[in-house]
């Protein structure tokens, strides 16, 4: 079995570790990993002609089954660019969360992902929304429910904006106990739901007619 070294990918893959925060990999008992992250890193192995994806947890002893093998080296570098794009691609905030996941793929979302040189895929986690293979699995906020100043007022009062939401036209703000603002139509109002700590189902706690009333209500609420 032979480690593939970052110097052998194509240099887009280096970049996009670069962008994505995965670079510079580590090396574990004198064996190079291709990209390294907080608290995993991915490993190319050469086994009898077959080349192999590996994931390594850095609190786990071993490398576990491979995320991937195939024939091709390009063909494991696209899974490589996919798995660290889901992970850390540089999306802004109100974008969805994208996606590929090769133990869910089809062949055809398999084939698909093969049509794209890896400049396409990189551009394709550079997208707001994306065409197949990447898939959308959660919305992004809604930032026409915000504004700056409320988004910060939440932050120092121990109640973050979500990266991501259940539903579209939504927002939601902390994290034991969560405040979500919706948009609702027929006719057009807003409202805020709260859920409580470990609690699945939400309970509407105040409506209103335009966003004003609800942004105050949110900033009493968020009162350091």
């Amino acid at each position: 079995m032979r480690a593939v070294t970052v110097d052998e990918l194509d240099p887009v893959a280096g970049d996009w570790l670069r962008e994505c925060g995965w670079w510079p990999p580590a090396e574990l008992h004198g064996n190079p990993f291709v990209a390294t992250g907080e608290r995993m890193s991915y490993r190319i192995a050469e086994r009898a002609g077959r080349f192999e994806l590996h994931l390594r947890d850095h609190g786990v002893a071993k490398l576990g089954d491979p995320v991937h093998a195939a024939d091709d080296l390009a063909d494991v570098t696209r899974v490589l660019l996919t798995e660290v794009g889901n992970r850390s691609a540089p999306r802004p905030l109100g974008w969805p969360c994208v996606a590929f996941r090769i133990p869910c793929a089809d062949k055809e979302e398999l084939a698909a992902l093969r049509a794209l040189d890896l400049a396409a895929i990189t551009r394709a986690y550079r997208t707001e929304r994306p065409d197949p293979p990447l898939r959308i699995i959660s919305e992004g906020p809604d930032l026409s429910l915000v504004t700056t100043e409320l988004v910060a007022q939440a932050e120092r009062s121990g109640h973050p904006l979500h990266r991501f939401v259940r539903t579209a036209e939504s927002a939601a703000f902390g994290m034991d106990v969560r405040y979500v603002v919706r948009r609702h139509h027929e006719p057009l109002r807003y409202s805020v739901d709260r859920y409580g700590e470990r609690e699945n189902h939400a309970t509407t706690v105040f409506t209103a007619d335009d966003l004003a009333p609800i942004h105050e209500y949110l900033r009493q609420r968020f009162q350091p």
